[in-house]
């Protein structure tokens, strides 16, 4: 029934009953040049009732809707550019329109326009779909991983990997820097990070070139806010969240600018207590094995954040910036397993306590240096970068057992500690040539050494004395140097525009297990070259209708938490452990897109991966006990077609809609995962009046197949409202998550003689409340653009 009543209201949610007249098109300067983030006001001629108004995107393209056809006339205005007034007539449901403005000589200073509160909530750029966020009801009260799960394409699973269209192996930057993280390290950090610093969400399927070839589920990059007005100004936030359990998150952000020099600083605080339930079932040995898992979490966090740049003269500045991450965890299983035989006098249960406490800490110090080398927009980039990242994790578990009678049998306690240290230092130089208005040859070379110390250090009680238990014991060091260039060239020919570039990689690893006075040695070297094509086939003048094709070559190495060989029990027989014989995965990914009126979009993929790192589930054999760990499989196939359809029902009402069709095939240790899933998601966006703006969000996902697991039948649907006060400076959110309580979680892990199947329910419904305040006192300026050179290797951390 929560299936039928999903599916039901997103469809619902996807249907227009009204029809619009819609004007699309662009605008140009008399170079021929595109004219970005101009201001469009449409109204009928003779009137002074503007009908619908625009702010033009960054590529200087528009689209907009009118209900009644007739003779219009468009004005326009941009800072810098000399106001202009056009007419048109409107007699047909799609209009075309070319707008030529010239450029005001008197007013050619250097400007910025200020965030727009109008722009759409998802965005589709040439090479990546944009989730705007300041402005979405919805954000409130929001981690950055939970906003994730809001933009097309992706899902983040409960255990906060991050997949695009289906792949594994997604890497995150923040304003372009690729986070030294990954695994719960990186959902550590994504979960300090709130919707409240964040401006929009950049989902990039297949990256070019000049971005690393790490990662085969390609790349997201969170836009954070910036402040632009000289002398001091900022935002103060606070938000609140209730589920279950309650939390909070409170945060201030400041900026100031005197002269060339500006600064910037932010801090943020949240805490979060929530649940989650599980159910296992397995057959072992002719049992069958039934765990009840309750886990209880608390998260403290806080993350820091200060810079600056210095403008050495109107050619060349300097940045510098510090981020700092801090995090304190802590849950605990309480697990109830009933153990079930053929013969009923040999069952057994047994009741378990697992506490775990995790205390991380990250610093990432990066340095910028940025040159235009001509008028043409040629420029000059040198980048360095260096992470240190620790992370202490302590766990232990007791089990107390029973026989068929409830009669105490016996009892057991041990535990682990597993300190981890990582120093990472990367560099990078990149050189951007513009050849023409039409051509650029972009080149850079990178470097990127990591070391990595893990250890453990394990105990068993006995006599209720912890004696330690050296055989378990263990040193893992890991080191890995990696040296890359690359070469991209951009053109247009015969209406075509191309974009060719080709990635070279050579990486130096070592790894040296140490357990007692055995010493395991893993080294490995190797080259890799990764090309990327992209194309795009204009079909009219206005270049609102046309052919897209890419394909590129990339790769996923193991995150270093996966390649630390720790381990530690959930429960008596279950076992989560690292894996440090994990070799890199390999990925081609093809597509081929048409998009229509600037609008609709759809798209033939297919993607083939081989050695895919997963995560694999199994049991052991002749034995109770199953173990969690990532593994490396076969060959992953994962072809199909996806849509895009934006709709405006009425200046008021707009809808994006999103539907994918796939089929996937991949092959594990001994057997086969085959399904075509279904996805839709349906975002309806409601503009009232007085400031007032509602956001709903609908998703469905039939299944997802990721590793060994499967899970069926995904969706919830989340609710949002917003509205601006005291002349927009104050901003209040209400949102509700999974409204109807709709997401479960329910999976199946498949393996050579077995499969073992789980429920899962977790904290998703929720209400968020969150206040917002902005405050400023100066004139606009202008905000560079800090960059970072650790794009890669921070996110496998």
């Amino acid at each position: 029934m929560r299936k039928l009543i999903l599916i039901l209201v997103i469809l619902l949610l996807t249907t227009s009953a009204f029809s619009q007249n819609v004007i699309s098109g662009f605008v140009k300067d008399e170079t021929n040049a595109f004219v970005p983030f101009a201001t469009l006001k449409f109204r009928l001629k003779g009137s002074t009732d503007i009908k619908v108004g625009k702010i033009v995107d960054d590529t200087g393209r528009f689209v907009v809707a009118v209900k009644d056809a007739g003779n219009y006339v468009v004005d326009f205005s941009a800072t810098g550019y000399k106001d202009t007034t056009i007419g048109f007539a409107v007699t047909s449901a799609a209009i075309n329109l070319e707008l030529y403005v010239r450029k005001d000589e008197k007013n050619l200073k250097e400007f910025v326009v200020t965030a727009n509160s109008n722009r759409p909530m998802i965005q589709r750029k040439i090479d990546r779909v944009i989730m705007n966020v300041s402005n979405n009801p919805l954000a409130g009260g929001k981690s950055s991983l939970e906003l994730m799960n809001l933009a097309p394409g992706v899902f983040v699973n409960s255990d906060g990997a991050i997949s695009i269209n289906g792949n594994n192996g997604t890497r995150v930057m923040v304003n372009g820097k690729m986070l030294q993280l990954n695994g719960g390290d990186l959902s550590n950090y994504l979960s300090n990070l709130r919707a409240e610093d964040i401006e929009s969400v950049e989902v990039v399927a297949h990256p070019p070139a000049q971005y690393d070839a790490q990662g085969t589920g390609g790349m997201i990059n969170i836009v954070l806010k910036k402040n632009r007005k000289a002398g001091l100004s900022g935002t103060v936030n606070a938000g609140y969240t209730q589920g279950v359990y309650a939390g909070t998150n409170e945060g201030i952000s400041l900026n100031y600018n005197s002269g060339k020099l500006t600064l910037f600083g932010n801090y943020s605080y949240n805490y979060l207590k929530s649940y989650e339930n599980t159910t296992t079932t397995r057959n072992n040995n002719e049992a069958l094995i039934t765990t009840n898992i309750q886990r209880i979490n608390c998260d403290k966090g806080n993350m820091v954040r200060f810079g600056g740049t210095y403008d050495i003269n109107k050619k060349q500045y300097l940045g510098i910036e510090y981020n700092g991450s801090f995090r304190d965890h802590e849950h605990s299983y309480n697990s109830i397993t009933d153990i079930v035989y053929p013969h009923e006098d040999q069952n057994q249960s047994l009741t378990g306590t697992s506490p775990v406490t995790r205390k991380t800490s990250y610093h990432n110090v990066s340095i910028n240096y940025h040159l235009n080398t001509d008028t043409k927009g040629s420029e000059f980039e040198a980048l360095a970068d260096y992470t240190h990242n620790t992370l202490t994790s302590v766990s232990s578990n007791n089990s107390v057992f029973y026989d068929y009678y409830q009669k105490y049998t016996g009892d057991t306690a041990f535990g682990t500690t597993t300190p981890s240290t990582a120093k990472i230092f990367t560099a990078d130089l990149r050189y951007k040539n513009v050849l023409s208005k039409v051509s650029s040859l972009s080149f850079g070379t990178r470097m990127s050494i990591t070391s990595i110390d893990n250890s453990a250090e394990n105990y068993v009680v006995v006599n209720e004395q912890k004696v330690p238990n050296l055989p378990l014991d263990f040193n893992y060091k890991y080191n890995e140097d990696i040296y890359a260039g690359y070469i991209n060239f951009n053109t247009t020919f015969l209406k075509t525009e191309v974009q060719i570039g080709l990635r070279g990689e050579y990486t130096k690893l070592t790894g040296v297990l140490t357990q007692l006075d055995n010493n395991q040695r893993n080294p490995n070297d190797y080259f890799n070259l990764f090309p990327s094509v992209f194309l795009k086939r204009n079909l009219n003048k206005e270049a609102a209708d046309y052919l897209t094709f890419s394909y590129n070559r990339r790769l996923e190495r193991p995150s270093f938490s996966d390649l630390n060989p720790y381990q530690y029990y959930v429960d008596y027989y279950t076992l989560a452990k690292g894996n440090p014989y994990l070799t890199p995965s390999y990925s081609n990914s093809f597509e081929l897109g048409y998009t229509l009126k600037n609008k609709y979009t759809a798209s033939l993929f297919l993607d083939v991966q081989d050695k895919m790192i997963g995560e694999y589930f199994y049991s052991y054999p002749d034995s109770l006990v199953s173990v969690d760990m990532r593994e490396n499989f076969g060959t992953r196939y994962n072809y199909g077609i996806s849509f895009s359809i934006p709709v405006t029902i009425a200046k008021w009402w707009s809808m994006q809609n999103n539907i994918t069709l796939r089929h996937v095939k991949q092959t594990g240790q001994g057997y086969v995962i085959e399904g075509s899933p279904v996805e839709l998601q349906s975002i309806q966006e409601f503009k009232l009046p007085k400031s007032f703006a509602i956001t709903v969000n609908g998703f469905y996902r039939s299944k997802i197949m990721f590793g060994n697991f499967v899970i069926t039948d995904v969706g919830q649907i989340d609710a949002g409202v917003q509205k601006k006060l005291f002349h927009n400076k104050l901003l209040v959110r209400a949102a509700a998550n999974d409204v109807f309580k709709l997401m479960k979680m329910r999976s199946v892990a498949y393996y050579t003689g077995g499969a073992i199947h789980f429920v899962s329910d977790r904290q998703w419904q929720t209400f968020n409340l969150s206040f917002v305040y902005n405050f400023s006192v100066g004139k606009v300026f202008k905000t560079r653009k800090l960059e970072s050179s650790s794009k890669e290797v921070k996110s496998r951390l």
